[in-house]
Formats: structure tokens, C-alpha cells, sequence
């Protein structure tokens, strides 16, 4: 896991490192400004990336702003990465005009890489997960309505979803033993002399 990260961030900030001796302290501006972060719009944040030419050229015809067109700090990639802490804290002034959700819409029709920051609560709506049904919900026999979330992975012969929802204390315990060797006999001394339990059916409990 470490080295993966290290792989995720050096990709990015090796830069002068590269070299012997370095030719840098590494690291890459456009990353490295302080204005890079999530945005706050007039009732969230958002995390956007406006990169390319093409990126660029797009927000400016979706928001209006034909002045950062003409301004050469904004027009060019070069001038961008020469006053990027302008360029994002700019973008930062902008994004507060405009609530999450028309931000999303006009950013998501423009092709402009952009995602809602959300809380714990907001990621359960997430459009894309309730689509997918990343959070299935199931009617547990004790318990009632539980969430629970798929596996993000998936693969063409086989799931890798549950089978079945979390047991009751003692609920499998003679289906363990029986895995492990033991008669229904002595499953049954064990049950007796308390060495294991044996959660009570549902019929029983419930009544």
C-alpha cells in the first residue's frame, strides 16, 4: 500500500529528483499551489479540473468570462502553469457564484471533469451509486432494513457479493462444527455442556 501511494504522488513530483545530482527539490507546481483544493460553490464544494486547452476553451464559453479568454495568463497553457496560483484562486472567486448542483450541470455538459465533495450522508445519493446499487439495502430477519455496500470490483464468471447477511450469534454454529467433523451427537453435548451456542430460531426468538 505505501509503495502505491508513493507511486500515485512521485509519478507527479519526481520531477528534478529524476536526476544526479537533482536538478530540483521536486514537485509539481500545479499540484503544489494552495489554491488547489476543492472549491466551495454558494452551497458546497466541488472538485474540478479545468487542464487542457480544450478544458479551457469550454469554460470559458459555459461561464461568459471572455476577459480570462483574451488574458493571456488564462489562454495558454504556459501562462497558466506560470501563474497558477492566480489561475485557481480566480477559479476559486468564480465557483462561489453558483450553488454544487448548477455547477455540476453546466461543468458536466461542458466535458469538464468535475465531482460533488461529499459528507457521509449526500455519498449514500450520489447518482452514480444509486444507479448502480452500490448500497443494497436488505430485510434482515432480526434486525430489520440493513445497508451494505457491493464490492467495487467485479468480474465476468463470478460475484463477489454476499451470499447471505451477517448471522446471529451462535446462528451457524452447527453448521461450523458439522464442516469441522463433528457429529450431530456430539454437536449436540457440546450445545448441552455450554461449550458452544446455538442462536434460537427465528420463530422462537420473535415469539
Amino acid at each position: 500500500m505505501f509503495e502505491t501511494m508513493v507511486g500515485f504522488v512521485m509519478g507527479d513530483h519526481l520531477g528534478g529528483l529524476t536526476f544526479e545530482p537533482p536538478l530540483d527539490r521536486g514537485g509539481y507546481a500545479r499540484h503544489m499551489s494552495p489554491d488547489r483544493r476543492p472549491y466551495r460553490t454558494r452551497d458546497g464544494f466541488i472538485s474540478v479540473i479545468v487542464y487542457n486547452d480544450k478544458q479551457w476553451t469550454s469554460f470559458f464559453d459555459a461561464t461568459g468570462r471572455e476577459d480570462l479568454r483574451c488574458d493571456p495568463m488564462f489562454s495558454t497553457f504556459k501562462g497558466r502553469l506560470a501563474h497558477i496560483d492566480t489561475v485557481y484562486a480566480e477559479l476559486g472567486r468564480i465557483f462561489e457564484t453558483r450553488t454544487t448542483a448548477e455547477w455540476m450541470k453546466l461543468l458536466v455538459d461542458a466535458d469538464i471533469p468535475v465531482m460533488q465533495v461529499h459528507d457521509l450522508q449526500s455519498l449514500l445519493r450520489d447518482p452514480h451509486l444509486v444507479e448502480t446499487g452500490f448500497f443494497p439495502v436488505a430485510e434482515h430477519p432480526t434486525e430489520g432494513p440493513i445497508r451494505s455496500m457491493r464490492v467495487a470490483a467485479t468480474w465476468s464468471d463470478s460475484s463477489a457479493d454476499p451470499s447471505r447477511l451477517a448471522p446471529r450469534l451462535g446462528e451457524q454454529s452447527r453448521e461450523i462444527l458439522s464442516e469441522a467433523g463433528f457429529t450431530a451427537d456430539e454437536i449436540a453435548k457440546l450445545v448441552t455442556d455450554g461449550v458452544a451456542h446455538v442462536a434460537p430460531s427465528i420463530s422462537q426468538q420473535q415469539g
